[in-house]
């Protein structure tokens, strides 16, 4: 077991990416799931496994994984609310730590999540076989302080799963008392659970193994199973694993009651057992499954009569040990043994018990409460433990106690005595009375037995038996005093001063009081403290100088025993000497300085100090300084008089003060002035006076220099000048600064420097960047050049063949842009003169001298034709109109023909064509181009072909041409441009296509309510603006309301207004159609007359009649069949039509209605007859 979790440990290497001593790699990191940092409730994947994964008997390749703990197959889910088993997670997912967990905790932790397959060959592998680690990384809970820890989980490829934890930290929550730990196959399906919300026994370094067995069987060593997997816990530790237990109770094969005790030998080195009870021999569905830390447990709720299997498994940190298997038969006829305590105290074992008749109980003990005791159980038996064998009725028993009381013994040795009860009973819990040791005359007590210094004394609160002796010792004389704290041997203190005396303290061995007197020796004894009851004293020592003074003690006892202590000291009255090695200086100096010393005859110097003031009066020193005995003093500040204050103390604290005479000092520079202190505009010169002062000792030496630099490392060369001198500088560029150097006759050295005066005595400088030597007319030449100064250039004349301009300012300079008149611009120029001059602020001038632009004259061509467009074959004039001195022609006419001569004539065939003139001279070429375009005549094709239409209201109909050249083309109805959105209508007026169309919709452009048929004029005009031919196109087209529902089946239609007359009383209605119209088959109309009578308020009464062929007579509904017509008639607005088919002749009936669709009779019968 040792060795798995050494396996386990290797892994955590590889995936923390750790290196331990001695290891031969360091492994890479894996794969960080970035997306799920600082997120909560998150999950992220899929993501490969590397190899095939089985999981109850699923195969898979990808995994998810979230942040609350959880490994997936087939998808994810963001739950951080753990369930018990079965839970309804919808995916088959393993469970190492399921709970509200977060990477970064209350912003505490900073977690993450790694991932990454191990190969079976990579070093390290501890499975030998691929494995999967996924690990969470110092994780946190959320919003919470707590941290969780470390864990991880291992995919190995043959099917096992371990949950490793790594590193738990958080007791409270970490070993998964809020947390579900398991694996589980889906959605309330088959799972495997080791802990919900308890502590599961998980550690640092623990781990838990689920071994895959197909759902056929397990290993007996198993904690756990559901068929499938089996489930054991590990704990890492260094120890080996425990023992196997031995010596089953009861023995094998034996028979129990239903609720038997099992019990088993402590196995060696085992921390707890793992007891697994089954019905089934191989320990499956085991129906007791318990963790206890002892060698006995009572099993209950067995079933009677029924085989029992069990088996204990000795657990520690090592590993796992499981003992035999054993087995038990439960018995139906039992007997039951109660054992109940009575008041103060309790039963330790099983009650109450269950035996079968001749079984010994358990056994069990009365357990007093505290200070009580037991005294015998209610049967009168006083055995207890208590075991009541071969039992063979029911027994109830109750354990009686009582409480305790306690004998307190006090006694004394020969040196003294007790006073009070020295021999005492007390009840537990109570207090004894006083008692007292007293001594013997000439003793002293010094203790009880138990070390208890307490006299009187009391014992509290008894609780056992107590028997203690006073013990007394001889009276003593008191201890030596302790040594002198102040003073202390040898020691040198200050005379005329206040002493505090102390010295170590006296005991007595019998604690009699101590009291002192104290002793003073200076040449006579003097006694100084009596009978003091403390060790020390305070008095005043004299103010003389002695060597030897002595302080005597003596400590004295209440029975007139002493005991003295003396010590030597040396008393110093006087201060230090105080010397100069130069009392004073009357001579001005930048520095002054003197050796100071200090001597003391007894104590020796302790510390000097110092001061310089500008006084003797020693009330002028507000600050001293510490002084080094024989150290020097120097004064190298601050000019006029000064004194130097001496403060010498010794090492008791006499003191001595002096002071020196005047030491005369001058630290002051001189003073240095500038009338003009520099001058930020440039100029050719600057000048400025010069003026020092000195109060003290005056002026010694002048100095000045002139540099470019403020730093007076700048001076190579100082020359001399007289106070109050003008300083000039006239030459050089820049800025320039005067350096002033001024030594007054103490040494004191100023130095002194200007501001800036700016000179400029250079011309501006320049370099050409454009500067062209040659060109051609026509084109744009750019002069430009780049121009610097010491202060700037103010302007910049440039001089063209004479004429001045200012030149324009650009970022890279001065440039001046000059347009060379063309070769047609009527003036030629072969060469052009130029210079520029340049002027800085300060008036220095430069001119860069004459420059000589040579220009070479180019052709231009032009040309024009007397026309550019026209029918094919087009003969085209061509006249030459270029400039600059010519040389040659050269004509392409775009068609393969080409021409040499100044101005040609050509003829064009059908096409579009880029005519191109290119002229030459010594200098060059110049092209021009014209299109020319010559076309075919215009032609036509019409759709339809046929302009007499008839369209049914609703039809769409689509008109259209198509022209052989490219042209314009424009719709019209009725003589109006068709303008409406409702029409569709592809047109154009650029020569810009050979297609043009028109669709009409009837029932959406034509608003045709309420009559039976228009006629309208639908035309087309195409024109060629290349030819100037132009074509009009048009259609006359009838659109009619009709019976039928194709306009296929119309051959013609006749429309007349008919004759109104009026005849005794009533309006006729008449109209002949003979012969006017013919059909598709050339028969002629044939209705000679018709007429009927209209109501007197008839009027603007309108007839239509269709010639229909025979195929739009519908047999099914006349009853009349096709080939017995030749013609049919349809009166549009009758509301029904009948065929007559009696008779040689044909006739046909209707009726008329006032409304078209409907309305009122008008007429109700109407005949035609043919």
């Amino acid at each position: 077991m040792k060795t798995t979790v050494k396996y386990l440990f290797i892994i955590i290497c590889i995936i923390a990416i750790l290196s331990f001593p001695g290891s031969a790699i360091t492994y890479a990191e894996g794969t960080h799931i970035s997306d799920l940092d600082d997120n909560d409730d998150s999950y992220a994947g899929p993501f490969d496994i590397g190899f095939t994964f089985p999981f109850y008997g699923v195969n898979h390749a990808q995994f998810y994984v979230t942040t609350n703990g959880i490994v997936s197959f087939e998808g994810a889910t963001e739950d951080y609310l753990n369930e018990e088993l079965p839970a309804s997670y919808n995916y088959p997912a393993l469970f190492p730590f399921w709970d509200d967990l977060h990477p970064t905790g209350s912003s505490n932790v900073n977690g993450y999540i790694l991932y990454r397959t191990i190969a079976a060959d990579e070093y390290g592998n501890p499975y030998g076989t691929n494995v999967l680690v996924i690990q969470w990384t110092n994780y946190g809970y959320y919003d919470s302080e707590l941290v969780m820890g470390t864990f991880q989980v291992h995919l190995v490829d043959d099917g096992r799963i371990v949950f490793n934890y790594n590193d738990l930290i958080a007791a409270e929550r970490s070993y998964g008392q809020e947390a579900t730990i398991r694996i589980q196959q889906s959605n309330n399906g088959s799972y495997l659970q080791h802990s919900y919300n308890t502590d599961a026994g998980i550690r640092s370094g623990s781990a838990i193994s689920f071994t895959y067995n197909g759902g056929i069987s397990y290993t007996s060593s198993a904690a756990s199973t559901d068929g499938f997997w089996d489930m054991l816990l590990y704990k890492e530790s260094s120890v080996q694993p425990p023992d196997k237990p031995m010596n089953p109770n009861p023995s094998i094969n034996s028979t129990t009651s239903t609720s038997p005790t099992l019990r088993w030998d402590a196995a060696t080195n085992a921390e707890e057992y793992l007891v697994l009870v089954s019905t089934n021999s191989n320990l499956n569905n085991p129906v007791f499954n318990q963790l206890v830390n002892n060698t006995s447990v009572t099993v209950s709720g067995l079933s009677s009569d029924t085989t029992y299997y069990w088996q204990v498994i000795a657990i520690n940190a090592g590993g796992q040990t499981p003992s035999d298997q054993w087995r038990f038969i439960t018995s139906s006829n039992t007997i039951t043994l109660n054992y109940i305590a009575g008041s103060h105290g309790s039963i330790l074992g099983t009650t109450p018990q269950t035996v079968i008749p001749g079984e010994n109980s358990t056994a069990v003990t009365a357990v007093p409460n505290n200070g009580y005791h037991f005294v015998r159980w209610s049967d009168n038996s006083t055995d207890n433990p208590r075991i009541d064998y071969n039992v063979t009725e029911n027994i109830s028993v109750t354990a009686e106690f009582a409480i305790n009381t306690y004998t307190l013994t006090y006694t004394a040795d020969q040196n003294g005595s007790i006073t009070g009860n020295s021999t005492q009973n007390v009840i537990h819990g109570m207090n004894g009375t006083a008692v007292t040791a007293v001594p013997n005359n000439g003793y002293y007590f010094v203790r009880w037995s138990d070390n208890s210094t307490d006299n009187p004394r009391i014992d509290t609160l008894v609780t056992s038996n107590l028997t203690v002796a006073a013990q007394f010792a001889p009276n003593q004389a008191p201890s030596t005093p302790g040594a002198f704290a102040s003073p202390i041997n040898g020691q040198i203190v200050r005379g005329r001063t206040s002493m505090n005396v102390s010295w170590g303290a006296s005991t007595d061995p019998e604690n009699n009081d101590v009291k002192y007197d104290l002793w003073f020796f200076n040449g006579t004894w003097a006694k100084i403290g009596n009978l003091l009851n403390t060790n020390n004293q305070t008095f005043t020592l004299p103010a003389d100088n002695t060597d030897s003074a002595i302080l005597r003690v003596y400590a004295n006892d209440t029975q007139v025993n002493s005991s003295a202590r003396d010590v030597i000291f040396t008393i110093d009255s006087l201060g230090p000497v105080i010397s100069y090695g130069t009392n004073g200086n009357i001579t001005y100096s930048k520095m002054h300085g003197t050796t100071v010393t200090g001597s003391d005859e007894f104590a020796g110097v302790a510390h000097m100090s110092y001061a310089w003031t500008q006084s003797t009066d020693v009330n002028s020193v507000s600050n001293w300084r510490t002084l080094e005995n024989g150290g020097t003093v120097i004064k190298n500040s601050n000019s006029g008089d000064w004194y130097l204050h001496i403060n010498a103390t010794d090492n008791v604290g006499n003191s001595n003060y002096s002071v020196s005479n005047v030491f005369k000092l001058d630290n002051d520079f001189p003073v240095i002035h500038f009338s003009i202190n520099g001058n930020d505009t440039y100029s050719r010169s600057h000048s400025t006076d010069v003026t020092v002062t000195d109060s003290l000792s005056g002026i010694k030496e002048l100095d000045y220099a002139w540099t470019q630099h403020t730093n007076i490392s700048s001076v190579s060369h100082w020359m001399t000048f007289s106070n109050g001198g003008t300083l000039t500088k006239n030459s050089g560029d820049g800025n320039w600064y005067l350096h002033i150097r001024a030594i007054d006759n103490a040494g004191n050295t100023n130095y002194s420097v200007s501001s800036n005066f700016r000179l400029d005595n250079t011309v501006p400088a320049y370099t050409w960047i454009q500067k062209p030597l040659n060109a051609y007319t026509g084109d744009t030449v750019v002069i430009e050049l780049n121009a610097t100064d010491v202060t700037s250039v103010s302007e910049c004349i440039i001089t063209v063949d004479g004429e001045e301009h200012q030149m324009n300012s650009g970022t890279n300079g001065y440039f001046w842009t000059m347009n060379i008149p063309t070769s047609d611009s009527g003036t030629l120029v072969s060469q052009i003169i130029y210079s520029c001059t340049l002027r800085d602020l300060v008036g220095n001038v430069v001119n860069t001298g004459n420059i000589r632009m040579n220009v070479s004259i180019l052709p231009i061509a032009n040309f024009t034709a007397n026309t550019t467009r026209g029918t094919a074959p087009l003969t085209v004039s061509f006249e030459d109109s270029s400039s600059g001195r010519l040389q040659q022609w050269h004509w392409d006419f775009g068609d393969g023909n080409s021409s040499a001569e100044q101005n040609p004539v050509h003829t064009f065939r059908s096409g579009i064509f880029t005519v191109n003139l290119t002229v030459m001279n010594s200098n060059g070429t110049s092209s021009r181009q014209l299109s020319i375009r010559a076309d075919e005549p215009l032609n036509c094709t019409i759709s339809p072909e046929d302009k007499e239409l008839i369209s049914i209201y609703g039809e769409e109909k689509n008109f259209s041409v198509i022209a052989n050249i490219l042209s314009s083309f424009s719709w019209y109805i009725d003589g109006e441009p068709i303008t409406r959105d409702e029409i569709t209508i592809f047109s154009n007026g650029d020569d810009s296509s050979t297609v043009s169309y028109c669709v009409i919709n009837t029932s959406e452009y034509l608003k045709q309510d309420d009559f039976f048929l228009e006629n309208y004029n639908v035309s087309a005009i195409v024109s060629n603006t290349s030819t100037g031919m132009s074509d009009t196109f048009s259609w006359n087209w009838t659109v009619t309301k009709s019976s039928v529902t194709d306009s296929n089946d119309i051959c013609y239609i006749i429309s007349k207004n008919p004759e109104i007359t009026f005849r005794e009383n009533m309006l006729y209605v008449e109209f002949n159609t003979t012969d006017e119209r013919t059909d598709k088959n050339n028969l002629t109309g044939s209705i000679t007359f018709v007429s009927f009578n209209t109501p007197a308020n008839a009027s603007s009464l309108r007839i239509k009649v269709e010639m229909l062929d025979k195929a739009a007579l519908k047999e099914e509904e006349t009853g009349v069949s096709q080939d017995s017509v030749y013609q049919y008639f349809d009166i549009s607005f009758s509301n029904q039509t009948l065929v007559d088919n009696t008779g040689l002749n044909k006739s046909i009936k209707f009726r008329v209605r006032n409304e078209h669709d409907g309305g009122s009779l008008v007429i109700t019968s109407v005949k035609l007859k043919h």
